[in-house]
């Protein structure tokens, strides 16, 4: 009977160190369940910036492509811009080329007439000295 008290107290400690690890493995258990779900909750909350962030994004795009149409908008104008200063630089150089062909022809004008005005003063001159002789 001896043998079986020692075995009965032998078996009596090994369930109670048994029950003793089974609790730490329950605790242990139950600490990574609250582990989880705080886990879990971190990702319900990453889902949502996610979800956010690919809304942002999405208006993101939406304002880029505003800009590409409004960056086509003014690049057309530019063209145009581009063809009517062209158009003006050819007119420019017209009305450059038509006023010195009449530059020209003024001052050839001019020219001649204060060719004439000497002649005219240097004939006056003449006459004066004729006049200014019968007169003496």
């Amino acid at each position: 009977m001896g043998n079986d008290n020692q075995v009965f107290e032998l078996m009596t400690k090994m369930y109670a160190e048994m029950q003793k690890g089974f609790k730490d493995v329950n605790d242990r258990i139950q600490a990574t369940n609250v582990e989880v779900q705080s886990i879990k909750g971190e990702v319900q909350n990453v889902k949502g910036e996610v979800i956010t962030i690919k809304g942002e994004l999405q208006d993101v795009k939406g304002e880029v492509k505003a800009i590409k149409g409004e960056l086509q908008n003014v690049k057309g104008e530019v063209t145009t811009i581009k063809g009517e200063l062209q158009d003006v630089k050819n007119i420019v150089i017209n009305i450059e080329a038509d006023h010195g062909l009449k530059l020209g022809a003024l001052f050839d004008g001019h020219t001649q007439v204060s060719q004439k005005l000497d002649r005219i003063e240097a004939e006056v001159s003449k006459h004066d000295e004729f006049i200014l002789k019968k007169i003496k």
